[in-house]
């Protein structure tokens, strides 16, 4: 993950992420300059929060070290209360997918049926005796 990223908060979401750090222990503090959106002080980091507007950004702000990894963990737990995202259903689906497999039962046509162990391709014992067959009698 890089240092700075420019298109993570979106400019509707800043009170929203303003709260979500109120609750984790930021304060906030006045800002500093124009390009200063927000800063915030938690008094068990050492560095500060800050959140930039680019000068010409349409949607988005710019974020920095503390303030990205907070908006990563603030847009992740949004995602979850949207229902947007269910990583874990679909790991458990793939698990248990690889796991039929495994024992073998598979998915044909969207129904999970036993595999045959005769149904594999019959292969002959005698290479010459199909190399002959058909050929003319001397």
């Amino acid at each position: 993950m890089s240092d700075r990223s420019r298109d993570l908060l979106h400019f509707n979401h800043l009170e929203e992420f303003k709260t979500y750090c109120k609750g984790y222990g930021w304060m906030e503090q006045p800002t500093k300059g124009y390009y200063e959106r927000l800063r915030m002080k938690n008094p068990h980091r050492a560095s500060c929060l800050i959140v930039y507007v680019k000068a010409d950004a349409k949607e988005h702000f710019t974020t920095y070290g503390e303030a990205q990894r907070m908006t990563m963990s603030f847009l992740s737990a949004k995602r979850k209360l949207e229902g947007k995202r269910e990583p874990d259903s679909k790991r458990k689906e793939a698990n248990r997918v690889r796991l039929l497999e495994q024992e073998g039962v598979r998915k044909v046509r969207g129904v999970w049926t036993e595999r045959k162990e005769n149904a594999q391709p019959k292969v002959e014992s005698d290479p010459k005796a199909r190399t002959t067959e058909g050929a003319p009698r001397a």
